[in-house]
């Protein structure tokens, strides 16, 4: 995974939810929960088996 790929989902789903409407502390829920499903599958992900 790229560095910057964790943020640049957090902006997209930040703009994407906006345009929809819907109000600040919807996106920051949103945006945290993101965060938090990344990061876990990050953390608890297996990586390659050769």
């Amino acid at each position: 995974m790229h560095p910057n790929s964790v943020s640049q989902a957090r902006t997209v789903l930040r703009r994407a939810l906006a345009q929809l409407g819907c109000d600040g502390e919807v996106i920051s829920d949103a945006v945290l929960a993101a965060s938090e499903l990344v990061a876990n599958a990050t953390e608890h992900a297996g990586g390659r088996t050769s």
